[in-house]
C-alpha cells in the first residue's frame, strides 16, 4: 500500500517542493516583485523548509484518505525528505559547476 501511495503522489510532491522552493521568494522578499530579477532568485533554505512542510501536509492528507498507519506514513515522509535533500544538493552541485 505504501508503494502505491508513493507512486501515486511522488511527482505531485516533487512539484510542490520545486514550486514552493522557487516561488517562496514572493513570501519572504515581496519587494523583489517590483523588479525584473525576482524570477532568477530562489527561496533559499526558507523555501526548502516551506516546501518540506507543505509536502508533509499534503502527504498527511493523502495518508488520511488512504487509511494508512503512522509507521507507513513516517517511512513515506522519510523517503521524500531524503530524496528531496539529495535532489537539492545534486542540482546545487550541477549549477555551481557551470559558474
Amino acid at each position: 500500500m505504501t508503494k502505491q501511495l508513493i507512486k501515486k503522489h511522488y511527482w505531485t510532491v516533487v512539484l510542490i517542493l520545486f514550486f514552493s522552493y522557487k516561488f517562496s521568494i514572493v513570501l519572504f522578499r515581496p519587494e523583489l516583485l517590483l523588479t525584473n530579477q525576482w524570477i532568477y532568485f530562489t527561496g533559499g533554505k526558507k523555501g526548502i523548509y516551506l516546501g518540506v512542510v507543505i509536502s508533509i501536509v499534503y502527504l498527511a492528507v493523502a495518508v488520511k484518505k488512504e487509511h494508512l498507519s503512522i509507521k507507513k506514513f513516517s517511512i513515506s515522509i522519510l523517503i521524500v525528505i531524503i530524496s528531496y535533500i539529495l535532489l537539492y544538493h545534486l542540482i546545487k552541485i550541477v549549477v555551481l559547476s557551470f559558474v
